[in-house]
């Protein structure tokens, strides 16, 4: 069993650097009955962090240099408790795996593509920030490597959840851009119009975990919209760059033991 919260404009008011953050995420834990609920230090990047054992303490999963879909969890991370129940972690990363029930993982999101997954198989769940340098690192693969090498979750058990990010009607990219893809994606995850280019972030990532053995009646896009023409998200790309710190908090959470 598991619960998903998809954060927007309305219920994600504050700047997440700003120290009130904290209280609503507080607010958050207490209403939806969690002990815990860790974010971490997201750079687009491909690494990430398994958040388990009775004092939540959380170990890196970092890919090995030259090896896509591996990595190691040796390293201790460190985190930074600002108050009880509410986890920053100090290590960078961009996705969060956990076993204990009543601990949400979140990702924060303006554009970027929030990925929750879980695996009933096992009862593990995991929390993905997807930017394009993320997805296109394969951070959908490690993640995915990561679940069945961890808990030894099966493939097409897991079940995807896509939540909102920018999508092709907006998402404009320059022609260099496609340089960081393969031929299929180019083929299948840009489209052109008025003689610009539009990316599809969610059907790259799709892509990917089609290719990763995930079924596509798996993926649940229900909650997929664009957040650069849908006021009802935070956005980047729709304040022109003009950074506010606005976020919203995407996160999943274990509701009970398997």
């Amino acid at each position: 069993m598991h619960s998903l919260f998809w954060g927007d404009a309305q219920t994600c008011t504050i700047p997440h650097k700003d120290k009130a953050f904290v209280d609503l995420c507080q607010q958050l834990r207490q209403e939806n009955g969690l002990t815990n609920i860790t974010v971490n230090h997201q750079v687009h990047g491909i690494d990430g962090s398994f958040i388990g054992h009775k004092d939540i303490c959380a170990h890196t999963l970092r890919q090995a240099q030259g090896e896509r879909q591996s990595y190691q969890d040796k390293h201790a991370c460190n985190q930074i408790q600002s108050t009880p129940g509410i986890n920053y972690l100090t290590r960078d990363g961009d996705f969060l795996i956990t076993d204990q029930p009543h601990v949400g993982i979140g990702v924060l999101t303006a554009d970027c593509l929030p990925i929750m997954v879980h695996a009933p198989d096992q009862n593990v769940a995991a929390a993905i920030h997807a930017g394009w340098r993320g997805s296109v690192g394969g951070i959908v693969d490690v993640v995915i490597k990561a679940l069945a090498d961890t808990s030894s979750a099966k493939c097409d058990a897991i079940q995807v959840y896509l939540g909102p990010s920018a999508h092709a009607c907006c998402y404009q990219v320059q022609e260099l851009f496609l340089d960081n893809f393969d031929t299929k994606a180019k083929d299948l995850c840009f489209a052109q119009r008025d003689g610009k280019i539009y990316f599809d972030l969610p059907l790259y990532n799709t892509l990917r975990l089609l290719d990763c053995g995930i079924k596509k009646e798996h993926i649940d896009t229900t909650n997929s919209v664009c957040t650069i023409c849908n006021n009802r998200y935070h956005s980047y790309r729709r304040m022109a760059g003009n950074d506010t710190g606005m976020r919203q908090l995407s996160m999943i959470w274990l509701n009970k033991k398997s």
